[in-house]
C-alpha cells in the first residue's frame, strides 16, 4: 500500500484529508489500521480525520464510537484545543461543539476555536452565541476572539 511511503503522522493525516471524500469505507479501514499499526492512533489531527471520514462514508456508529474513545484517553486541555481545531478546519462544527460540550474545562484557546471556527463555517449566529456564552462564564476575550468576531 502507498502508506509505507509516508514519513509522518501529518502527510498521513493530509493523505487521508485528501481520499475521504472517495467515500470508501474499505479504504478508510485500512488507514485506520495502518495509522494504528504506526502508532499515530492518538494525534489529534488524525483522530479529527477518521472520524470525518467514517462519518463521510455513512459510518457514523464509527464515527461516534472513535469520538467517545477520545473521552477515554488522558488528553489535556491543550490536545482538545486541537481536536475542536481540527474538526472546524474540517468544517464538522456538531462534532467540534459535542467535544466542546464534553471537556472538563475551557480555556480561552477552547471558546476561540469554537468562534473562529463557526465564523469560517460562516454560522454567524453560533459565533455570537458561543461569544455571549464566553463572557457568561468568566473566561476573558482576547486579540484573537475580537479580531474573530470584527473580522465577521
Amino acid at each position: 500500500m502507498y502508506f509505507a511511503a509516508l514519513a509522518d503522522h501529518q502527510e498521513l493525516c493530509s493523505f487521508l484529508n485528501s481520499c475521504k471524500s472517495s467515500f470508501d469505507f474499505r479504504f478508510v479501514i485500512e488507514t485506520h489500521t495502518t495509522i494504528i499499526k504506526h502508532g499515530y492512533g492518538t494525534y489529534p489531527s488524525i483522530v479529527a480525520s477518521l472520524i470525518s471520514a467514517y462519518k463521510n462514508c455513512d459510518k457514523l456508529s464509527l464515527a461516534y464510537r472513535l469520538l467517545d474513545q477520545v473521552f477515554c484517553w488522558d488528553f489535556d486541555l491543550v490536545t482538545f484545543n486541537m481536536i475542536i481545531e481540527n474538526f472546524m478546519k474540517l468544517g464538522e462544527y456538531g462534532i467540534a461543539k459535542k467535544v466542546f460540550s464534553k471537556m472538563q474545562a475551557h480555556d480561552v484557546v477552547s471558546w476561540n476555536s469554537m468562534i473562529g471556527g463557526y465564523i469560517r463555517n460562516a454560522r454567524f449566529e453560533e459565533a455570537i452565541l458561543f461569544f455571549q456564552k464566553m463572557l457568561s462564564s468568566n473566561v476573558e476575550p482576547d486579540k484573537f476572539t475580537f479580531a474573530s468576531i470584527i473580522t465577521w
